[in-house]
C-alpha cells in the first residue's frame, strides 16, 4: 500500500519516489494488477459473517464493467 510519493506531511507512509519507480517496475515486469482500494468493491465478493462480525471476503476474477 502506497499513501504518498512523497508524503511529507505524513512521514511514517512516505516513499522515496525512486524507491517508488522500482516497485511499480517490478510489479509491472510481472504483470501484476495495480488499482486503489476504491476500485476493491469489483473483485471482492463479501458472503459471510465470521465469529468476530467483521464480515471476510474472497478474491474473485475480475467481472466485466
Amino acid at each position: 500500500t502506497f499513501h504518498g510519493v512523497p508524503d511529507i506531511e505524513h512521514p511514517w507512509v512516505h516513499t522515496e519516489p525512486d524507491v517508488f519507480e522500482g516497485y511499480m517496475a517490478y510489479l509491472a515486469e510481472h504483470n501484476y494488477t495495480v488499482l486503489p482500494l476504491s476500485a476493491l468493491n469489483r473483485y471482492v465478493i463479501n458472503d459471510r459473517k465470521s465469529r468476530n462480525g467483521q464480515r471476510p471476503f474472497r478474491v474473485t476474477q475480475k467481472r466485466a464493467s
